[in-house]
């Protein structure tokens, strides 16, 4: 009797794949911004700009993420979860890939909140 009620408690590998995929995915862009922030200084300084442009491309970056948030109900309806979910990493990966390969300010800024 124990030992199926210990079977029964178990998750489903395909639900713990699922649920870690979801945990990776969400974390991600909180993880960038918080990396961005912290590297305010050195960022204006590999781009030769001052520290309050910086800020404004930043303020620009959690703007367009606060900006996604209703749309994303408005996809999900139309599209599907999972369409939405990976056009979005997939989104989130080029910018932040052409942010990294930026020569100065106004290309950042374009990557930034692309």
């Amino acid at each position: 009797m124990a030992k199926n009620k210990l079977q029964s408690e178990k998750l489903e590998p395909m639900l713990l794949k699922i649920a870690i995929i979801l945990v990776i995915g969400s974390l991600a862009p909180l993880l960038d911004s918080t990396m961005v922030n912290v590297a305010i200084k050195t960022i204006g300084e590999d781009l030769n700009s001052t520290i309050s442009v910086i800020q404004w491309t930043i303020t620009g970056y959690v703007l367009a993420m606060g900006i996604s948030v209703p749309i994303s109900g408005w996809a999900t309806s139309r599209f599907g979860s999972k369409q939405v979910y990976m056009s979005s990493l997939l989104i989130f990966l080029v910018g932040s890939v052409l942010s990294s390969l930026s020569w100065n300010v106004e290309s950042f800024s374009i990557n930034v909140n692309t």
